[in-house]
């Protein structure tokens, strides 16, 4: 699939995970070149004749390695007061996983989903990629409830308790109406 698809889906889903950071935009417009010129550097040595075979456009590139990195980061902030590389990794995995589903999707760019175990190419039918697109805002949503989660835990206000509904979705306009309430049991 083209480069510029890959960029542009890579900073919606980006921009739906709704970073707690004041460099937010700069985090989600690097992440996206970065991830997809990397994964797609292997386009680049492949066709000046350097490699044979597209590595990075293989399960380890694309699922795997950014698995790993979510773990490590995840690992090495667990102890600390923030949380910034373990959801720069969540959003570093789901545009990996987003670049190996739309490569899926194009002919061109067979995805070797179990590389070195074996050589066997994946696509989906075309057909199918509106289902995908689906599929990507709900990762995405989970992504955004799973980053608002780390950066309350971490560096921002103490988490919600279970039994309040909504969580943080509702939290400011349950917020005014309890400031409401008090103001008016105050005038009476």
């Amino acid at each position: 699939m083209h480069p510029i698809i890959h960029i542009a889906v890579s900073i919606l889903i980006g921009l739906g995970m709704g970073f707690h950071s004041k460099r937010k935009y700069l985090i989600v417009v690097l992440g996206a070149l970065g991830v997809n010129g990397l994964l797609d550097l292997d386009y680049i040595i492949k066709g000046s004749g350097i490699m044979g075979l597209r590595y990075f456009h293989t399960g380890i590139g694309m699922l795997y390695i950014p698995i790993l990195i979510l773990i490590g980061s995840h690992l090495y902030e667990r102890k600390k007061d923030t949380s910034i590389f373990t959801r720069m990794s969540v959003f570093v995995l789901i545009v990996a996983l987003g670049h190996l589903v739309l490569d899926t999707f194009s002919g061109d760019t067979p995805v070797m989903l179990y590389y070195p175990i074996t050589l066997q190419e994946y696509t989906f039918d075309p057909n199918l990629l509106p289902s995908a697109f689906v599929f990507f805002i709900g990762i995405t949503a989970a992504a955004n409830v799973l980053e608002t989660y780390l950066y309350n835990n971490n560096e921002g206000m103490e988490s919600l308790t279970a039994e309040e509904p909504g969580g943080n979705l509702t939290r400011r306009y349950r917020d005014r109406i309890s400031h409401i309430k008090k103001t008016i049991d105050e005038i009476h």
